[in-house]
């Protein structure tokens, strides 16, 4: 939501950026720890579509579902239909039962909330000869399930048995299956079965892990059916919010945001330690406080899926529905590059318009949708000749590729254009830094072009030069998608020291062990003599400790520090180094745990 409230959260709906409502079940894995948690399977671009219940994978990989109108299912679980999704990001099928496009409901006027029209199907099994059994029901007043076999497709749907009356639910083959691997778990640490409650000291009592957001702004991959990720931000940070304990008897406990990390310059988020065992969330903001928005009014905000177990760490690009689902790069420094068309400014020489709702204006080349049968995925311009698209970014990138699609065809449409070529420029600060004078023919698939040194752009230019064939049966240019591999060009972060500033040998390393009882050793190097001081804050900024303030030499410096009479929780050291002036030469913070 915008800055209005100091934490971020609210229960007004009058100031809330979305109506969204984010309570749904969904179909996830993690190992038999408790570790590694992500999304097994869904469609993220809506709520409706990502929510599955009692999920049921076929032979092969393929996720059987059931989709519940009402999604939280404390209100009503009725109204039941299965779907299915291939593994990851898939767009959902429907096979019987109600469907989430078409539903309506029993009862219009006054809208029974929650009761669809019949007929209703559930608890689907997979059969040894590959068809589905499944429970369905055909009448809303005194509902009477059998058990029917079907098609997944959704035909060839017959009685397979019934007793009229009574009520042929969660149905199981008795058949032998195939014992599964043993899995080694590793962690073995047994958690408190309550979580914290609102005491900052409680947040860290089954200890923590690392988080690790490689890069918050890494797209899916063109054509996946998820949300954008957010929108290049300078000096942004991501707050970080815990659930906990509910107290208040009306329920009206609120997440507490317990940490705020600033974005590095390409993306990156850590967190050295986060509460273990907590379900947490994250929102990303602006250095003004206010929540990031993309251009389809997507929000930057993770409801769920950061979860570690004590002792480990997670690891994640993209900070959006759907993104524990994109693999992570192997290095950092391919971390850092992704699809930023996505957040580019896009004007055209012309585009298609028909009315207000019906329209092919350029910025649909940086919406992540190219192979896609409707038209309305693509820029379609006016005219034939020269016509272009440019791309325009609020932060300059370095480019490493371009891919050019060309717009998928479809008899039904009368659409056959083919892109015979086309000039690229890219642009920084309105001079040429590169140009590719002929592209040649573009595939529905995509057409890759490589640029050496990853020049630094601003803005990049492609015209199409010649076309063959229709679009919609006219004559026009036209363009699926423009696909940028770059990564965002170095900038200096508000809140971060990047490592090029502290190349001079200045170093505060993280206290070991962490998190401590009682004791705990911190380490630190001064390549020159200075006045140092070492200070302990609690999570409140106030003084507990100071356990160096004192003129010291060149050397590196191991100091103890003991928490004995202070209270379990967040701490924060910090090391500032300042010369015979009292000028500041180096400031260093991190933080501490200390558990009881």
């Amino acid at each position: 939501m915008p800055a209005l409230t100091q934490s971020g959260l609210t229960r007004d709906s009058g100031i809330a950026l979305s109506k969204d409502v984010a309570n749904i079940w969904q179909t996830a894995i993690i190992n038999t720890d408790g570790d590694a948690l992500e999304l097994f399977s869904g469609h993220p671009e809506s709520r409706i579509n990502l929510s599955s219940y009692k999920p049921f994978i076929m032979s092969n990989g393929s996720l059987l579902s059931v989709f519940v109108p009402h999604t939280p299912m404390f209100y009503t679980s009725g109204s039941t239909g299965i779907k299915w999704n291939n593994k990851r990001i898939s767009y959902p099928q429907h096979v019987s039962g109600v469907d989430a496009n078409t539903m309506q409901y029993y009862i219009q006027n006054p809208p029974s909330f929650g009761t669809m029209q019949p007929p209703y199907a559930t608890d689907p099994i997979q059969l040894p000869d590959g068809k589905i059994l499944i429970s369905y029901a055909t009448q809303v007043v005194n509902q009477d399930y059998g058990l029917y076999t079907i098609n997944l497709d959704g035909t060839g749907l017959q009685l397979f048995y019934d007793i009229p009356g009574k009520l042929e639910l969660n149905t199981a083959v008795l058949l032998p299956k195939t014992i599964p691997p043993i899995r080694q778990d590793f962690v073995t640490n047994i958690s408190d079965e309550l979580p914290p409650t609102s005491d900052p000291g409680s947040y860290f009592k089954n200890g923590g892990f690392r988080f690790d957001c490689v890069n918050i702004f890494t797209n899916g991959e063109v054509d996946e059916p998820m949300t954008d990720a957010p929108p290049i931000t300078k000096n942004a940070r991501m707050d970080f919010f815990l659930n906990f304990q509910r107290k208040d008897s009306l329920g009206l406990d609120t997440a507490i945001k317990f940490q705020s990390m600033p974005v590095e310059y390409a993306g990156g988020v850590h967190m050295d330690f986060a509460p273990a065992d907590v379900a947490m969330f994250e929102q990303v903001i602006d250095s003004s406080g206010r929540v990031l928005i993309g251009s389809k009014n997507q929000i930057a905000h993770v409801t769920g899926m950061n979860f570690g177990r004590p002792g480990t760490g997670t690891k994640c690009v993209g900070c959006h529905a759907g993104h524990t689902t994109i693999p992570v790069p192997p290095t950092i420094s391919e971390g850092q590059l992704f699809n930023v068309s996505t957040s580019a400014n896009v004007t055209q020489s012309s585009y298609k318009f028909v009315n207000d709702s019906v329209q092919f204006p350029g910025k649909r080349v940086v919406d992540r949708k190219a192979r896609n049968d409707s038209l309305r995925v693509n820029w379609i311009a006016n005219g034939t000749t020269n016509e272009f698209v440019e791309l325009q970014w609020d932060l300059p990138v370095d480019v490493r590729s371009l891919k050019l699609y060309n717009v998928k065809p479809n008899p039904q449409t009368n659409t056959n254009i083919q892109v015979n070529d086309c000039e690229i420029y890219l642009f920084y600060q309105n001079v040429v830094v590169s140009h590719i004078s002929s592209t040649g023919f573009l595939s529905v698939n995509g057409t890759s072009f490589q640029f050496s040194g990853l020049p630094k752009i601003d803005k990049a230019k492609i015209i199409i030069k010649s076309f063959s064939g229709l679009v919609n049966g006219e004559n026009r240019a036209a363009l699926a998608e423009v696909e940028t591999d770059a990564r965002i060009s170095y900038y200096d972060v508000i809140g971060i020291k990047q490592i090029s500033s502290i190349a001079d040998g200045y170093y505060l390393s993280q206290n070991f062990p962490n998190p401590f009882n009682p004791a705990t050793k911190i380490s630190y190097s001064i390549p020159k003599p200075g006045f140092v001081k070492l200070v302990v804050y609690d999570i409140t900024g106030r003084e507990v400790n100071t356990p160096v303030d004192q003129l010291q030499m060149i050397g590196t410096y191991n100091v103890e520090f003991n928490g004995s009479g202070l209270a379990s929780g967040i701490y924060f050291y910090q090391l500032t180094i300042s010369n015979e002036q009292s000028a500041k030469m180096y400031r260093e913070t991190k933080k501490m745990v200390l558990i009881r």
